[in-house]
């Protein structure tokens, strides 16, 4: 058997096993198992190492059959296109890591820091840092308009007022 890739290159196999059912006229079949041919073997690129069969790599297969026919040795091929998809990757799921619960945060609330003698500017002067720290609130991603709903509150309060006030005056 040879194996041609899409370069047109052919590599032989070296041997694969196979079941040969032939009659007395010289017709039959010769089967050849997927495990056979999943254990192929060829050789590697300088042709020192034998190498498994790389199925995915090539798209026509090559059988060369040689018999004996009246005393007289024959070799006969027949080529056949090959098309073997690479196996889809395993995929085994993970349970993600427990998150770990952030440590909670000192409160600082306008704490000033300041650094005397701070490393000399360009111009070989000391300068003095000072930063302040603020507590902000967490961010919730809430970005209602609070003071919109308190005012139409108030709106509509009033609003009941007069209509009663001037319900009963209508009285």
């Amino acid at each position: 058997m040879y194996v041609y890739g899409a370069d047109d290159a052919a590599m032989p196999i070296i041997s694969v096993p196979s079941k040969v059912e032939v009659n007395e006229e010289g017709k039959g079949k010769v089967t050849f198992t997927n495990d056979a041919l999943k254990n192929a073997k060829t050789w590697d690129d300088t042709f020192t190492n034998q190498i498994s069969v790389d199925w995915t790599k090539y798209s026509e297969i090559e059988f060369v059959f040689a018999f004996e026919l009246n005393g007289q040795d024959k070799y006969r091929s027949m080529f056949v296109e090959a098309s073997v998809k690479a196996p889809a990757p395993t995929v085994t799921p993970t349970t993600p890591a427990e998150p770990s619960t952030p440590a909670k945060p000192t409160e600082n609330k306008g704490t000033t820091t300041i650094t005397p003698n701070a490393s000399a500017a360009k111009d070989d002067k000391k300068t003095n840092t000072t930063t302040t720290t603020k507590k902000e609130a967490p961010k919730t991603g809430d970005t209602m308009n609070v003071a919109l709903y308190a005012s139409l509150l108030l709106v509509s309060a009033l609003a009941a007022v007069v209509l009663t006030a001037k319900k009963r005056i209508t009285e």
